[in-house]
Parts: C-alpha cells; sequence; structure tokens
C-alpha cells in the first residue's frame, strides 16, 4: 500500500514538473519568436528611419533659426551651433545614401551610428547650451533640454540599441556638465532622472509594438503563408495580400491529416477540454514546422480535427518543396507523435495522406472572405490518400499506432534523398477509396 502511494505521489510530481516545462517552453518559444519578427523588423526598416529622422533633424534645427533671435539677446551665438549641427548631419546623410546599397545584404541588426547621430547631436548642443547660458535665457535652454530629451528618445524607441545609447551617453554628458559647473548640477540631475523615465517609457512603447507586430503576424500568416505574412507585418506601409500572393501556377506537396474517432473525443469529452487538446496539439504541430521550414514556405491551415498544408517554393524549386514536405511527413508521423504521446493524456491518433501536383496557388476566394488555397486535383487526392490510411488502420489488425502515411509515387520516389526514410519500410498498396480506386500508392509507418 505504502509503495503504490508513493508511486501515484512520483507521477504527480513528474505530472507537475511536465507542465512547468511546458509552460517555460512556450514562453522561451513566445520570446525567440518575437525576437525574430522584431530582428526582421529592424533591418527592413532602419533604412527608411535613418533617412527620416536625419533629413527630419536637419529640418527641426533650421525651423529653429529664427526664434534664436527672437527668444535670446545673443541668437546668433545659438545660430552657428545650430548651423555647425545641420552641417555635420546633412554630411551623415550623404554617407549614408552612399553606402545605403550595403542594407539588402543585412542578415542581423546592429547598431547603426547614421541612425543614431541626429539624435545625440541635439543632445549634445542642447547640453552645451544648458552650460553656457547664464541669466533669463538659462530658463528657456533648460526647458528645452527636457523637450529634447523626449523628441530624441522616443523617436527612436523603436531602436532599442541606439535608444539606449542616446540615454546613457546623454547621461554622460550632464555628469560632465554638472561636474564642470557645479551651479547647474541639480538641473543636469533632474534632466538625467528625466532620461530614465523617458527610457522606461520607451521600453513600454517598444514592447507593446513589437506585440502588435507579432499579432499581425499570427492574423496574416491565416490569411496567407507564413514567409508572405511576414513581410506583410514588418511593412510599414499598406501592401495588398492580392498583389503580394497573387494566384499562379506552382508544384505544391499538399498534406491531409486528422485524428481517428474524432465523434466518440468529442462526446466524451467537454467542449472547453477539446479545445484545449486541439490548442495543444496544434501548437506541437506548427512548433515542428516552424523547426523543419524555417523559410515558411508553407500554408497551414485546420479545421477541428483535421489539418491541411500546402508546400511551395517562391523559385519555383521542386526538389525544395519535395524535401521540406517529405521531412516534415516524416515528422508528422514520428516525432511529433511522440510528443503527443508524453504530452497529451488522451490518446490521440491520426494518419496522414501526401500528394504531389501542380495547381493554382494563392489568395482566392469570395472578395470579402479571401484565403490561401489551392485549386488543383493535387488536394482531393491527398484527402483521399488520408482516408485510405484510415481504411488500412481499420482493416489491419496488426498495425502500431504510429500513424500511417500514404503518399503518390513520385514523393516515393524521392524518400531516397532524406535519411528518414532509408529503412525502406514503403509498400506498395492499391487504393479502395473513391476517386484513387485502383490505383497504385505507398505506405508508409514509423517504426520505433
Amino acid at each position: 500500500m505504502g509503495i503504490e502511494l508513493i508511486n501515484v505521489i512520483t507521477i504527480v510530481e513528474m505530472k507537475q514538473q511536465i507542465k512547468e516545462y511546458l509552460t517555460f517552453f512556450k514562453f522561451f518559444r513566445r520570446k525567440l519568436e518575437l525576437s525574430k519578427i522584431y530582428n526582421k523588423w529592424l533591418i527592413a526598416n532602419k533604412p527608411l528611419h535613418t533617412k527620416y529622422y536625419n533629413i527630419l533633424g536637419i529640418v527641426l534645427l533650421a525651423l529653429l533659426i529664427p526664434f534664436d533671435f527672437l527668444l535670446f539677446e545673443k541668437g546668433l551665438i545659438y545660430t552657428r551651433i545650430r548651423f555647425l549641427a545641420i552641417s555635420v548631419i546633412f554630411i551623415n546623410l550623404v554617407i549614408f545614401y552612399k553606402f545605403s546599397w550595403k542594407q539588402q545584404f543585412v542578415k542581423k541588426d546592429s547598431f547603426k551610428l547614421s541612425l543614431f547621430l541626429p539624435g545625440i547631436i541635439w543632445n549634445i548642443i542642447y547640453t552645451f547650451y544648458l552650460y553656457s547660458t547664464t541669466g533669463e535665457d538659462y530658463t528657456i535652454v533648460l526647458l528645452a533640454n527636457f523637450l529634447v530629451i523626449i523628441i530624441s528618445t522616443l523617436f527612436l524607441y523603436r531602436y532599442w540599441r541606439e535608444q539606449y545609447t542616446i540615454n546613457f551617453v546623454s547621461i554622460l554628458l550632464l555628469g560632465v556638465a554638472g561636474y564642470l559647473k557645479p551651479s547647474i548640477s541639480h538641473d543636469c540631475l533632474l534632466l538625467a532622472g528625466f532620461h530614465g523615465v523617458s527610457f522606461i517609457t520607451a521600453l513600454f512603447y517598444r514592447r507593446k509594438f513589437i506585440e502588435s507586430v507579432f499579432e499581425k503576424f499570427n492574423l496574416t500568416s491565416s490569411l496567407v503563408p507564413r514567409k508572405i505574412a511576414s513581410i506583410i507585418a514588418i511593412s510599414d506601409s499598406d501592401l495588398s495580400l492580392e498583389g503580394i500572393f497573387d494566384v499562379k501556377e506552382r508544384f505544391t506537396v499538399c498534406l491531409c491529416s486528422d485524428w481517428r474517432d474524432y465523434q466518440s473525443l468529442a462526446s466524451k469529452y467537454d467542449p472547453k477540454y477539446i479545445g484545449k487538446l486541439f490548442e495543444h496539439f496544434y501548437d506541437i504541430v506548427f512548433e515542428e514546422l516552424d523547426i523543419n521550414i524555417p523559410d515558411g514556405n508553407y500554408y497551414a491551415d485546420w479545421t477541428a480535427d483535421e489539418l491541411f498544408i500546402i508546400f511551395y517554393s517562391e523559385t519555383d524549386d521542386k526538389r525544395e518543396t519535395l524535401l521540406n514536405a517529405l521531412r516534415f511527413a516524416q515528422t508528422l508521423a514520428s516525432k511529433v507523435y511522440d510528443r503527443v504521446v508524453s504530452e497529451i493524456e488522451v490518446e490521440l491518433k491520426y494518419d496522414i495522406g501526401l500528394a504531389s501536383g501542380m495547381g493554382l496557388l494563392g489568395l482566392q476566394g469570395p472578395r470579402k472572405l479571401k484565403k490561401t488555397t489551392i485549386t488543383s486535383e493535387t488536394a482531393g487526392t491527398a484527402k483521399r490518400l488520408e482516408t485510405e490510411a484510415k481504411y488500412i488502420r481499420n482493416k489491419t489488425m496488426d498495425c502500431s499506432n504510429y500513424p500511417l502515411l500514404v503518399m503518390d509515387n513520385y514523393l516515393k520516389e524521392n524518400t531516397k534523398e532524406i535519411e528518414e526514410f532509408s529503412d525502406g519500410n514503403c509498400k506498395d498498396i492499391i487504393a479502395k477509396t473513391k476517386d484513387i480506386k485502383d490505383n497504385q500508392f505507398y505506405l508508409w509507418q514509423y517504426k520505433n
């Protein structure tokens, strides 16, 4: 009795540890996905915003020149410094234009001096104004410093490297100014504190911004392939879905899979519990999809227990499409099932149909309800092959719980290039399902 109780306690503890691990893994995975989409946004938009901030910095400095003479007795002193700052920013802009062609080869975001320079120049000249100004002009310059902090920080809040550097360097400059001129040290301390507040505010807005980009990506990926969704999500301009993913005849591989005995599960369990099963199962599937096909050249959709995936290539590379589809199909029939068994309490069984061929792929459907789909025989064949797998499972008593994968001849021939299929476990079958009846296909099942 005591041993049985210990075993029960151990099992409960293990389940709790697994739940904690999964929670941490989901959190880590989400952070990684946010980081990836944010890095893509930075690479795509930094060149455009660099030009914009430099031009804006020059224009604002030029517009403030008349106020130097309206607000200050010796306005020429301020204007000379503004002209110097305008010259530096203009040279920075010219250099940036000269070498901007290199941006197309950038794979990872890095600190850009050309983006950082306009903001830090504003902070430098206004810290110098604060240090050198006395009398009635001092109050105006002090207020202007607060405005410069807000503008230079929040204009760059989306670019964390440049924004962090501006705040830290500006605080250092204020510290030096306060040390050299003790009479303004209190105001320098206030301005440094305001930099801290601006830093935290920018951090908050940046996180909200990244979340909004990620949500836009998730929403768009329900309409178009993830690679196309990524382009739309990171673009700051309005893009036409139809224009960026137009209907085109492409070589594709279609995968269809659904659960066995779904109706009995639905009648046995509460709908909320079934909803959680869907969520967990498809989380596993899409995690493995992202791992197997990181470039996102696929479109995935699901309805209740049925999964449908279209694999394609932007460059119409048949081999790439075939290998991507076969690798993932093998993963779905082996690794994904192992994870489902270990992470989901209910016993789930599913089988897979895989078919290849030409078809019209793109954003199709009613004007107000368009979605990515394929018009071809391939999609229907994939569904029929999945049904054939179901028929074989019901007919054959000695097959294991691992999913049955039924594919066409073209796909079977290409399994030779994939190590995971090297066991030669492909069997010839003659289909019994309507529309594909009496045609030859191939059955593969993972053997642990």
